[in-house]
């Protein structure tokens, strides 16, 4: 009993992130930094109205039920000097459209050198907007190209910090995100890619998330792709505004985009926000054979707005209950039909934090 409890206290400190040297004579030294569940479960209610056009949303009438909206698993951690890694894994059970790799969101190598970060691996495309960077797990309703953009794609990053710490550059090559939308299950072998210059800056009161990204369609033709994040912060307040303009044809720029704005109040533990955004691709005609942008149906605009509130137990960050209210409403310009989702949810979100369990385990005073 007692040599089993220390084979459990030795694997606690190993969890925990002490750094253990791997051998007497070696150098290079372990620190785990993340490691947990993360698990989302909502009861869900929605009504569909004026159902005219065929869409891909929901079906006509009221749907109702609880639903297991997202559950995954992450570990990531620091060896030797500027090294770190991490995996992150959505945990479902369909495999994705494509390949495996559609499910997991994070797989990856970084090295650090003083202002420089190096990155390899499965990771997010280096696109701009406070929307598309929050996790996945804390996005209740969203702007309809926010569900279309296969976001987690193989890259190659380099990112480099001022002495400032307020700018940060990032350079990277991806897969284009358009290669699941081929119908091919193999879609590595189109030789697309995404080539992707973001800004991220942070100047207290007001943060920037700014990025041109030049994404492969078909070999050799591109979606051209500009996106500004803006976000102020005030105290118990929080605004920010996206504007995305999506090109695949020079003579109409301004056809193709997606506004997306949220407001957040935060009152001790309970944090109350609206949030609505607008879609449209004019840049193409309904119906058409082949979409050139299928982030927005061509032709078709997409209006959605809602508000909703999170309460935080005292003492628990972790855990979260959340309600919100959301409308949505899809159109096509040319026939003037309409389509409207009324949605409600409540849920729960949980971070199973086994990291933090360890710690407090070892370190109960903390």
């Amino acid at each position: 009993m007692k040599q089993r409890y220390l084979q459990l206290l030795s694997f606690t400190i190993i969890l925990t992130g002490t750094s253990i040297p791997l051998s007497a004579q070696d150098s290079v030294r372990h620190k785990f930094t993340d490691l947990q569940f993360e698990v989302r479960v909502d009861g869900n209610f929605s009504s569909n109205y004026n159902d005219t056009l065929c869409s891909t949303l929901a079906t006509s009438g009221n749907d109702y039920g609880l639903k297991g909206h997202y559950f995954a698993f992450s570990v990531a951690g620091e060896f030797g000097k500027g090294f770190a890694y991490s995996y992150k894994q959505q945990i479902s059970a369909v495999v994705g459209a494509s390949s495996l790799f559609d499910n997991m969101e994070a797989l990856y190598i970084s090295y650090t050198h003083r202002r420089w970060s190096f990155l390899v691996g499965q990771g997010v495309v280096a696109l701009g907007g406070f929307e598309y960077d929050a996790p996945p797990i804390d996005v209740y309703f969203s702007s309809y190209y926010w569900t279309q953009f296969s976001c987690y794609q193989l890259c190659m990053s380099a990112s480099y910090t001022d002495k400032s710490e307020k700018n940060t550059l990032t350079l990277q090559v991806s897969n284009s995100p358009y290669v699941h939308f081929l119908g091919t299950d193999n879609e590595w072998k189109q030789g697309l890619f995404g080539y992707s210059l973001l800004w991220s800056g942070n100047f207290n009161h007001f943060k920037t998330l700014y990025s041109v990204n030049f994404f492969e369609r078909k070999r050799g033709s591109f979606a051209n792709y500009i996106a500004l994040g803006n976000k102020f912060e005030f105290g118990p307040c929080s605004w920010y505004i996206d504007y995305q303009n999506r090109a695949v044809d020079m003579k109409k720029y301004f056809s193709d985009f997606t506004v997306v704005s949220r407001f957040d109040v935060r009152v001790k533990n309970v944090n109350m926000f609206v949030k609505g955004g607008y879609d449209q691709n004019m840049a193409e005609e309904c119906p058409v054979e082949e979409a050139r942008d299928p982030m927005m149906k061509p032709g078709c605009s997409y209006l959605f707005y809602g508000l909703g509130v999170e309460y935080h137990p005292k003492g628990n960050e972790d855990l979260s209950i959340h309600f919100c209210v959301s409308n949505a409403v899809e159109a096509v310009a040319k026939t003037k039909e309409h389509y409207g989702e009324l949605n409600a949810k409540v849920g729960v979100i949980w971070h199973i934090n086994f990291l933090r369990y360890f710690e407090k385990k070892l370190n109960p005073t903390k």
